[in-house]
């Protein structure tokens, strides 16, 4: 009974299956992975279906080096295992946006342009900046160019991603010019 025992052990430990630890994988630019085959003591030799995208070491260590797909693959004798990876750019986030007058003042029927810059200059997010006013019936907005509607003060929102800033406008009252001929009489 001891020896059947013994051999039913060693069969299955031989009818191990040869597994590799991922089929799909996302990676950042920068980053790396660990791929790992398991059921098996044998040589293991590891190929990029493109190594500008992502190479691997002898070991498995996958090192994303570019936006792209690429197919990693474990050949074991003449068996090969593969995991499909798809590398993404590496996110570099708005840290800040700015205005070039913190104030400024106009004129109703005046416009005034305020530009904006958002920072870093290589970030991967959407540098669209988004203007608003916070009272339209005392000025408008539209693409940074400030136009006053009636006198008050309101406030324009330039935002980009989840970073904003503020400018405060002071709309002034416009009388206009007067023009024609003036004529000057005595009273005395």
């Amino acid at each position: 009974i001891f020896i059947f025992s013994w051999i039913m052990n060693e069969n299955v430990f031989a009818a191990g299956k040869v597994k590799l630890n991922k089929k799909v994988a996302t990676v950042t630019v920068g980053d790396t992975l660990k791929l790992k085959i398991s059921g098996t003591k044998k040589k293991i030799k590891w190929y990029s279906s493109n190594k500008k995208v992502a190479s691997v070491s002898s070991t498995g260590i996958v090192k994303a080096k570019k936006e792209g797909n690429v197919k990693i693959t474990a050949k074991v004798k003449k068996k090969s295992y593969s995991c499909k990876i798809k590398i993404k750019s590496k996110v570099i986030p708005i840290t800040s946006i700015t205005l070039d007058k913190n104030i400024l003042s106009i004129d109703t029927g005046d416009i005034a342009t305020l530009q904006s810059t958002v920072l870093p200059l290589n970030t991967t997010e959407d540098k669209t900046v988004e203007w608003m006013s916070e009272y339209t019936s005392i000025a408008t907005v539209e693409n940074g160019i400030v136009k006053g509607i009636s006198a008050g003060t309101t406030k324009i929102i330039a935002r980009a991603g989840k970073q904003s800033a503020e400018c405060t406008i002071l709309v002034n009252q416009s009388y206009g010019s007067i023009s024609g001929n003036i004529t000057y009489q005595n009273l005395d």
